[in-house]
């Protein structure tokens, strides 16, 4: 039998090309069992700890926002994934698994590149700062404007410490709510409405000058801005902290400081 050696050539070059493809674009089924397994290394889960993966779009669409996007080739750069062991667990046909907690709802964060495979530990994960950073660098990112810092700013505060989205603060009244909530969570009802009033009281006679919605300013390393930011207290009571990031152009991101605004020491 006579073997055109050209044909055979194109053959193995398209299988080839074909296996680099499909290497470097990571579906959603492979990116969410990425994200579980490397939950589970991180973690030092066994094998046998059960975990699920919950797509967080929100996420890939603040990160994308920022992205550089070349004409032909504008795609996300990550999947975001919340990771928790809680919920039911269909083992089998003849077997389903409901999971609880006693130590309150723990959920973890992971980011997964869309063209790698390459999964970042994020937040509830010891560097979940120098991952973001990580991240940022690999996705190619542009911060051209104050808007954009800002945004991104809250995009980085929710991955490496705020999953839920229970800590940022964008106003009086959105305080106002927290500390009540924090305290009637907390305490016996006529306690949690005494703290709560004392909390806020305190806090409105210090006139404390917070800017809630703090605008993004430029500097000669980007952009630096503030977040105002609800934070716990080994004695139950609520902190509200301001924290100051520096943000890159290319998107790493730094904390400057973390200041309590009020109380200025644990303890009203």
């Amino acid at each position: 039998m006579k073997v055109d050696m050209r044909n055979s050539f194109l053959v193995v070059l398209l299988l080839l090309c074909t296996g680099v493809v499909c290497q470097g674009q990571i579906n959603e089924r492979q990116a969410k069992a990425k994200a579980e397994t490397a939950t589970r290394v991180g973690a030092n889960y066994p094998e046998s700890h059960l975990l699920r993966a919950h797509r967080r779009e929100d996420l890939e669409d603040d990160l994308f926002r920022v992205q550089t996007k070349p004409r032909g080739k504008i795609a996300k750069a990550a999947y975001f994934y919340e990771v928790s062991g809680e919920g039911y667990f269909v083992l089998s046909p003849d077997e389903a698994l409901y999971v609880d907690s006693a130590d309150g709802h723990l959920v973890r964060l992971v980011a997964v590149s869309a063209s790698t495979g390459e999964a970042y530990l994020l937040s509830g994960f010891k560097n979940a700062d120098f991952e973001f950073n990580r991240l940022a660098r690999d996705a190619s990112l542009s911060i051209e404007s104050s808007k954009d810092a800002e945004m991104y700013a809250r995009l980085y505060f929710t991955a490496v410490a705020d999953p839920s989205g229970e800590r940022l603060i964008y106003g009086s009244r959105p305080l106002k709510h927290k500390i009540e909530d924090y305290f009637f969570s907390s305490y016996p009802e006529k306690e949690a409405e005494r703290l709560s009033k004392q909390w806020w009281s305190g806090f409105d006679s210090r006139k404390s000058n917070v800017l809630f919605a703090s605008l993004a300013s430029k500097n000669s390393f980007g952009y630096e801005t503030t977040l105002a930011v609800m934070s716990s207290s080994p004695n139950r009571i609520p902190v509200l902290d301001l924290w100051t990031l520096q943000i890159s152009t290319d998107g790493p991101c730094q904390t400057k400081s973390i200041r309590a605004i009020y109380p200025a020491k644990p303890g009203v």
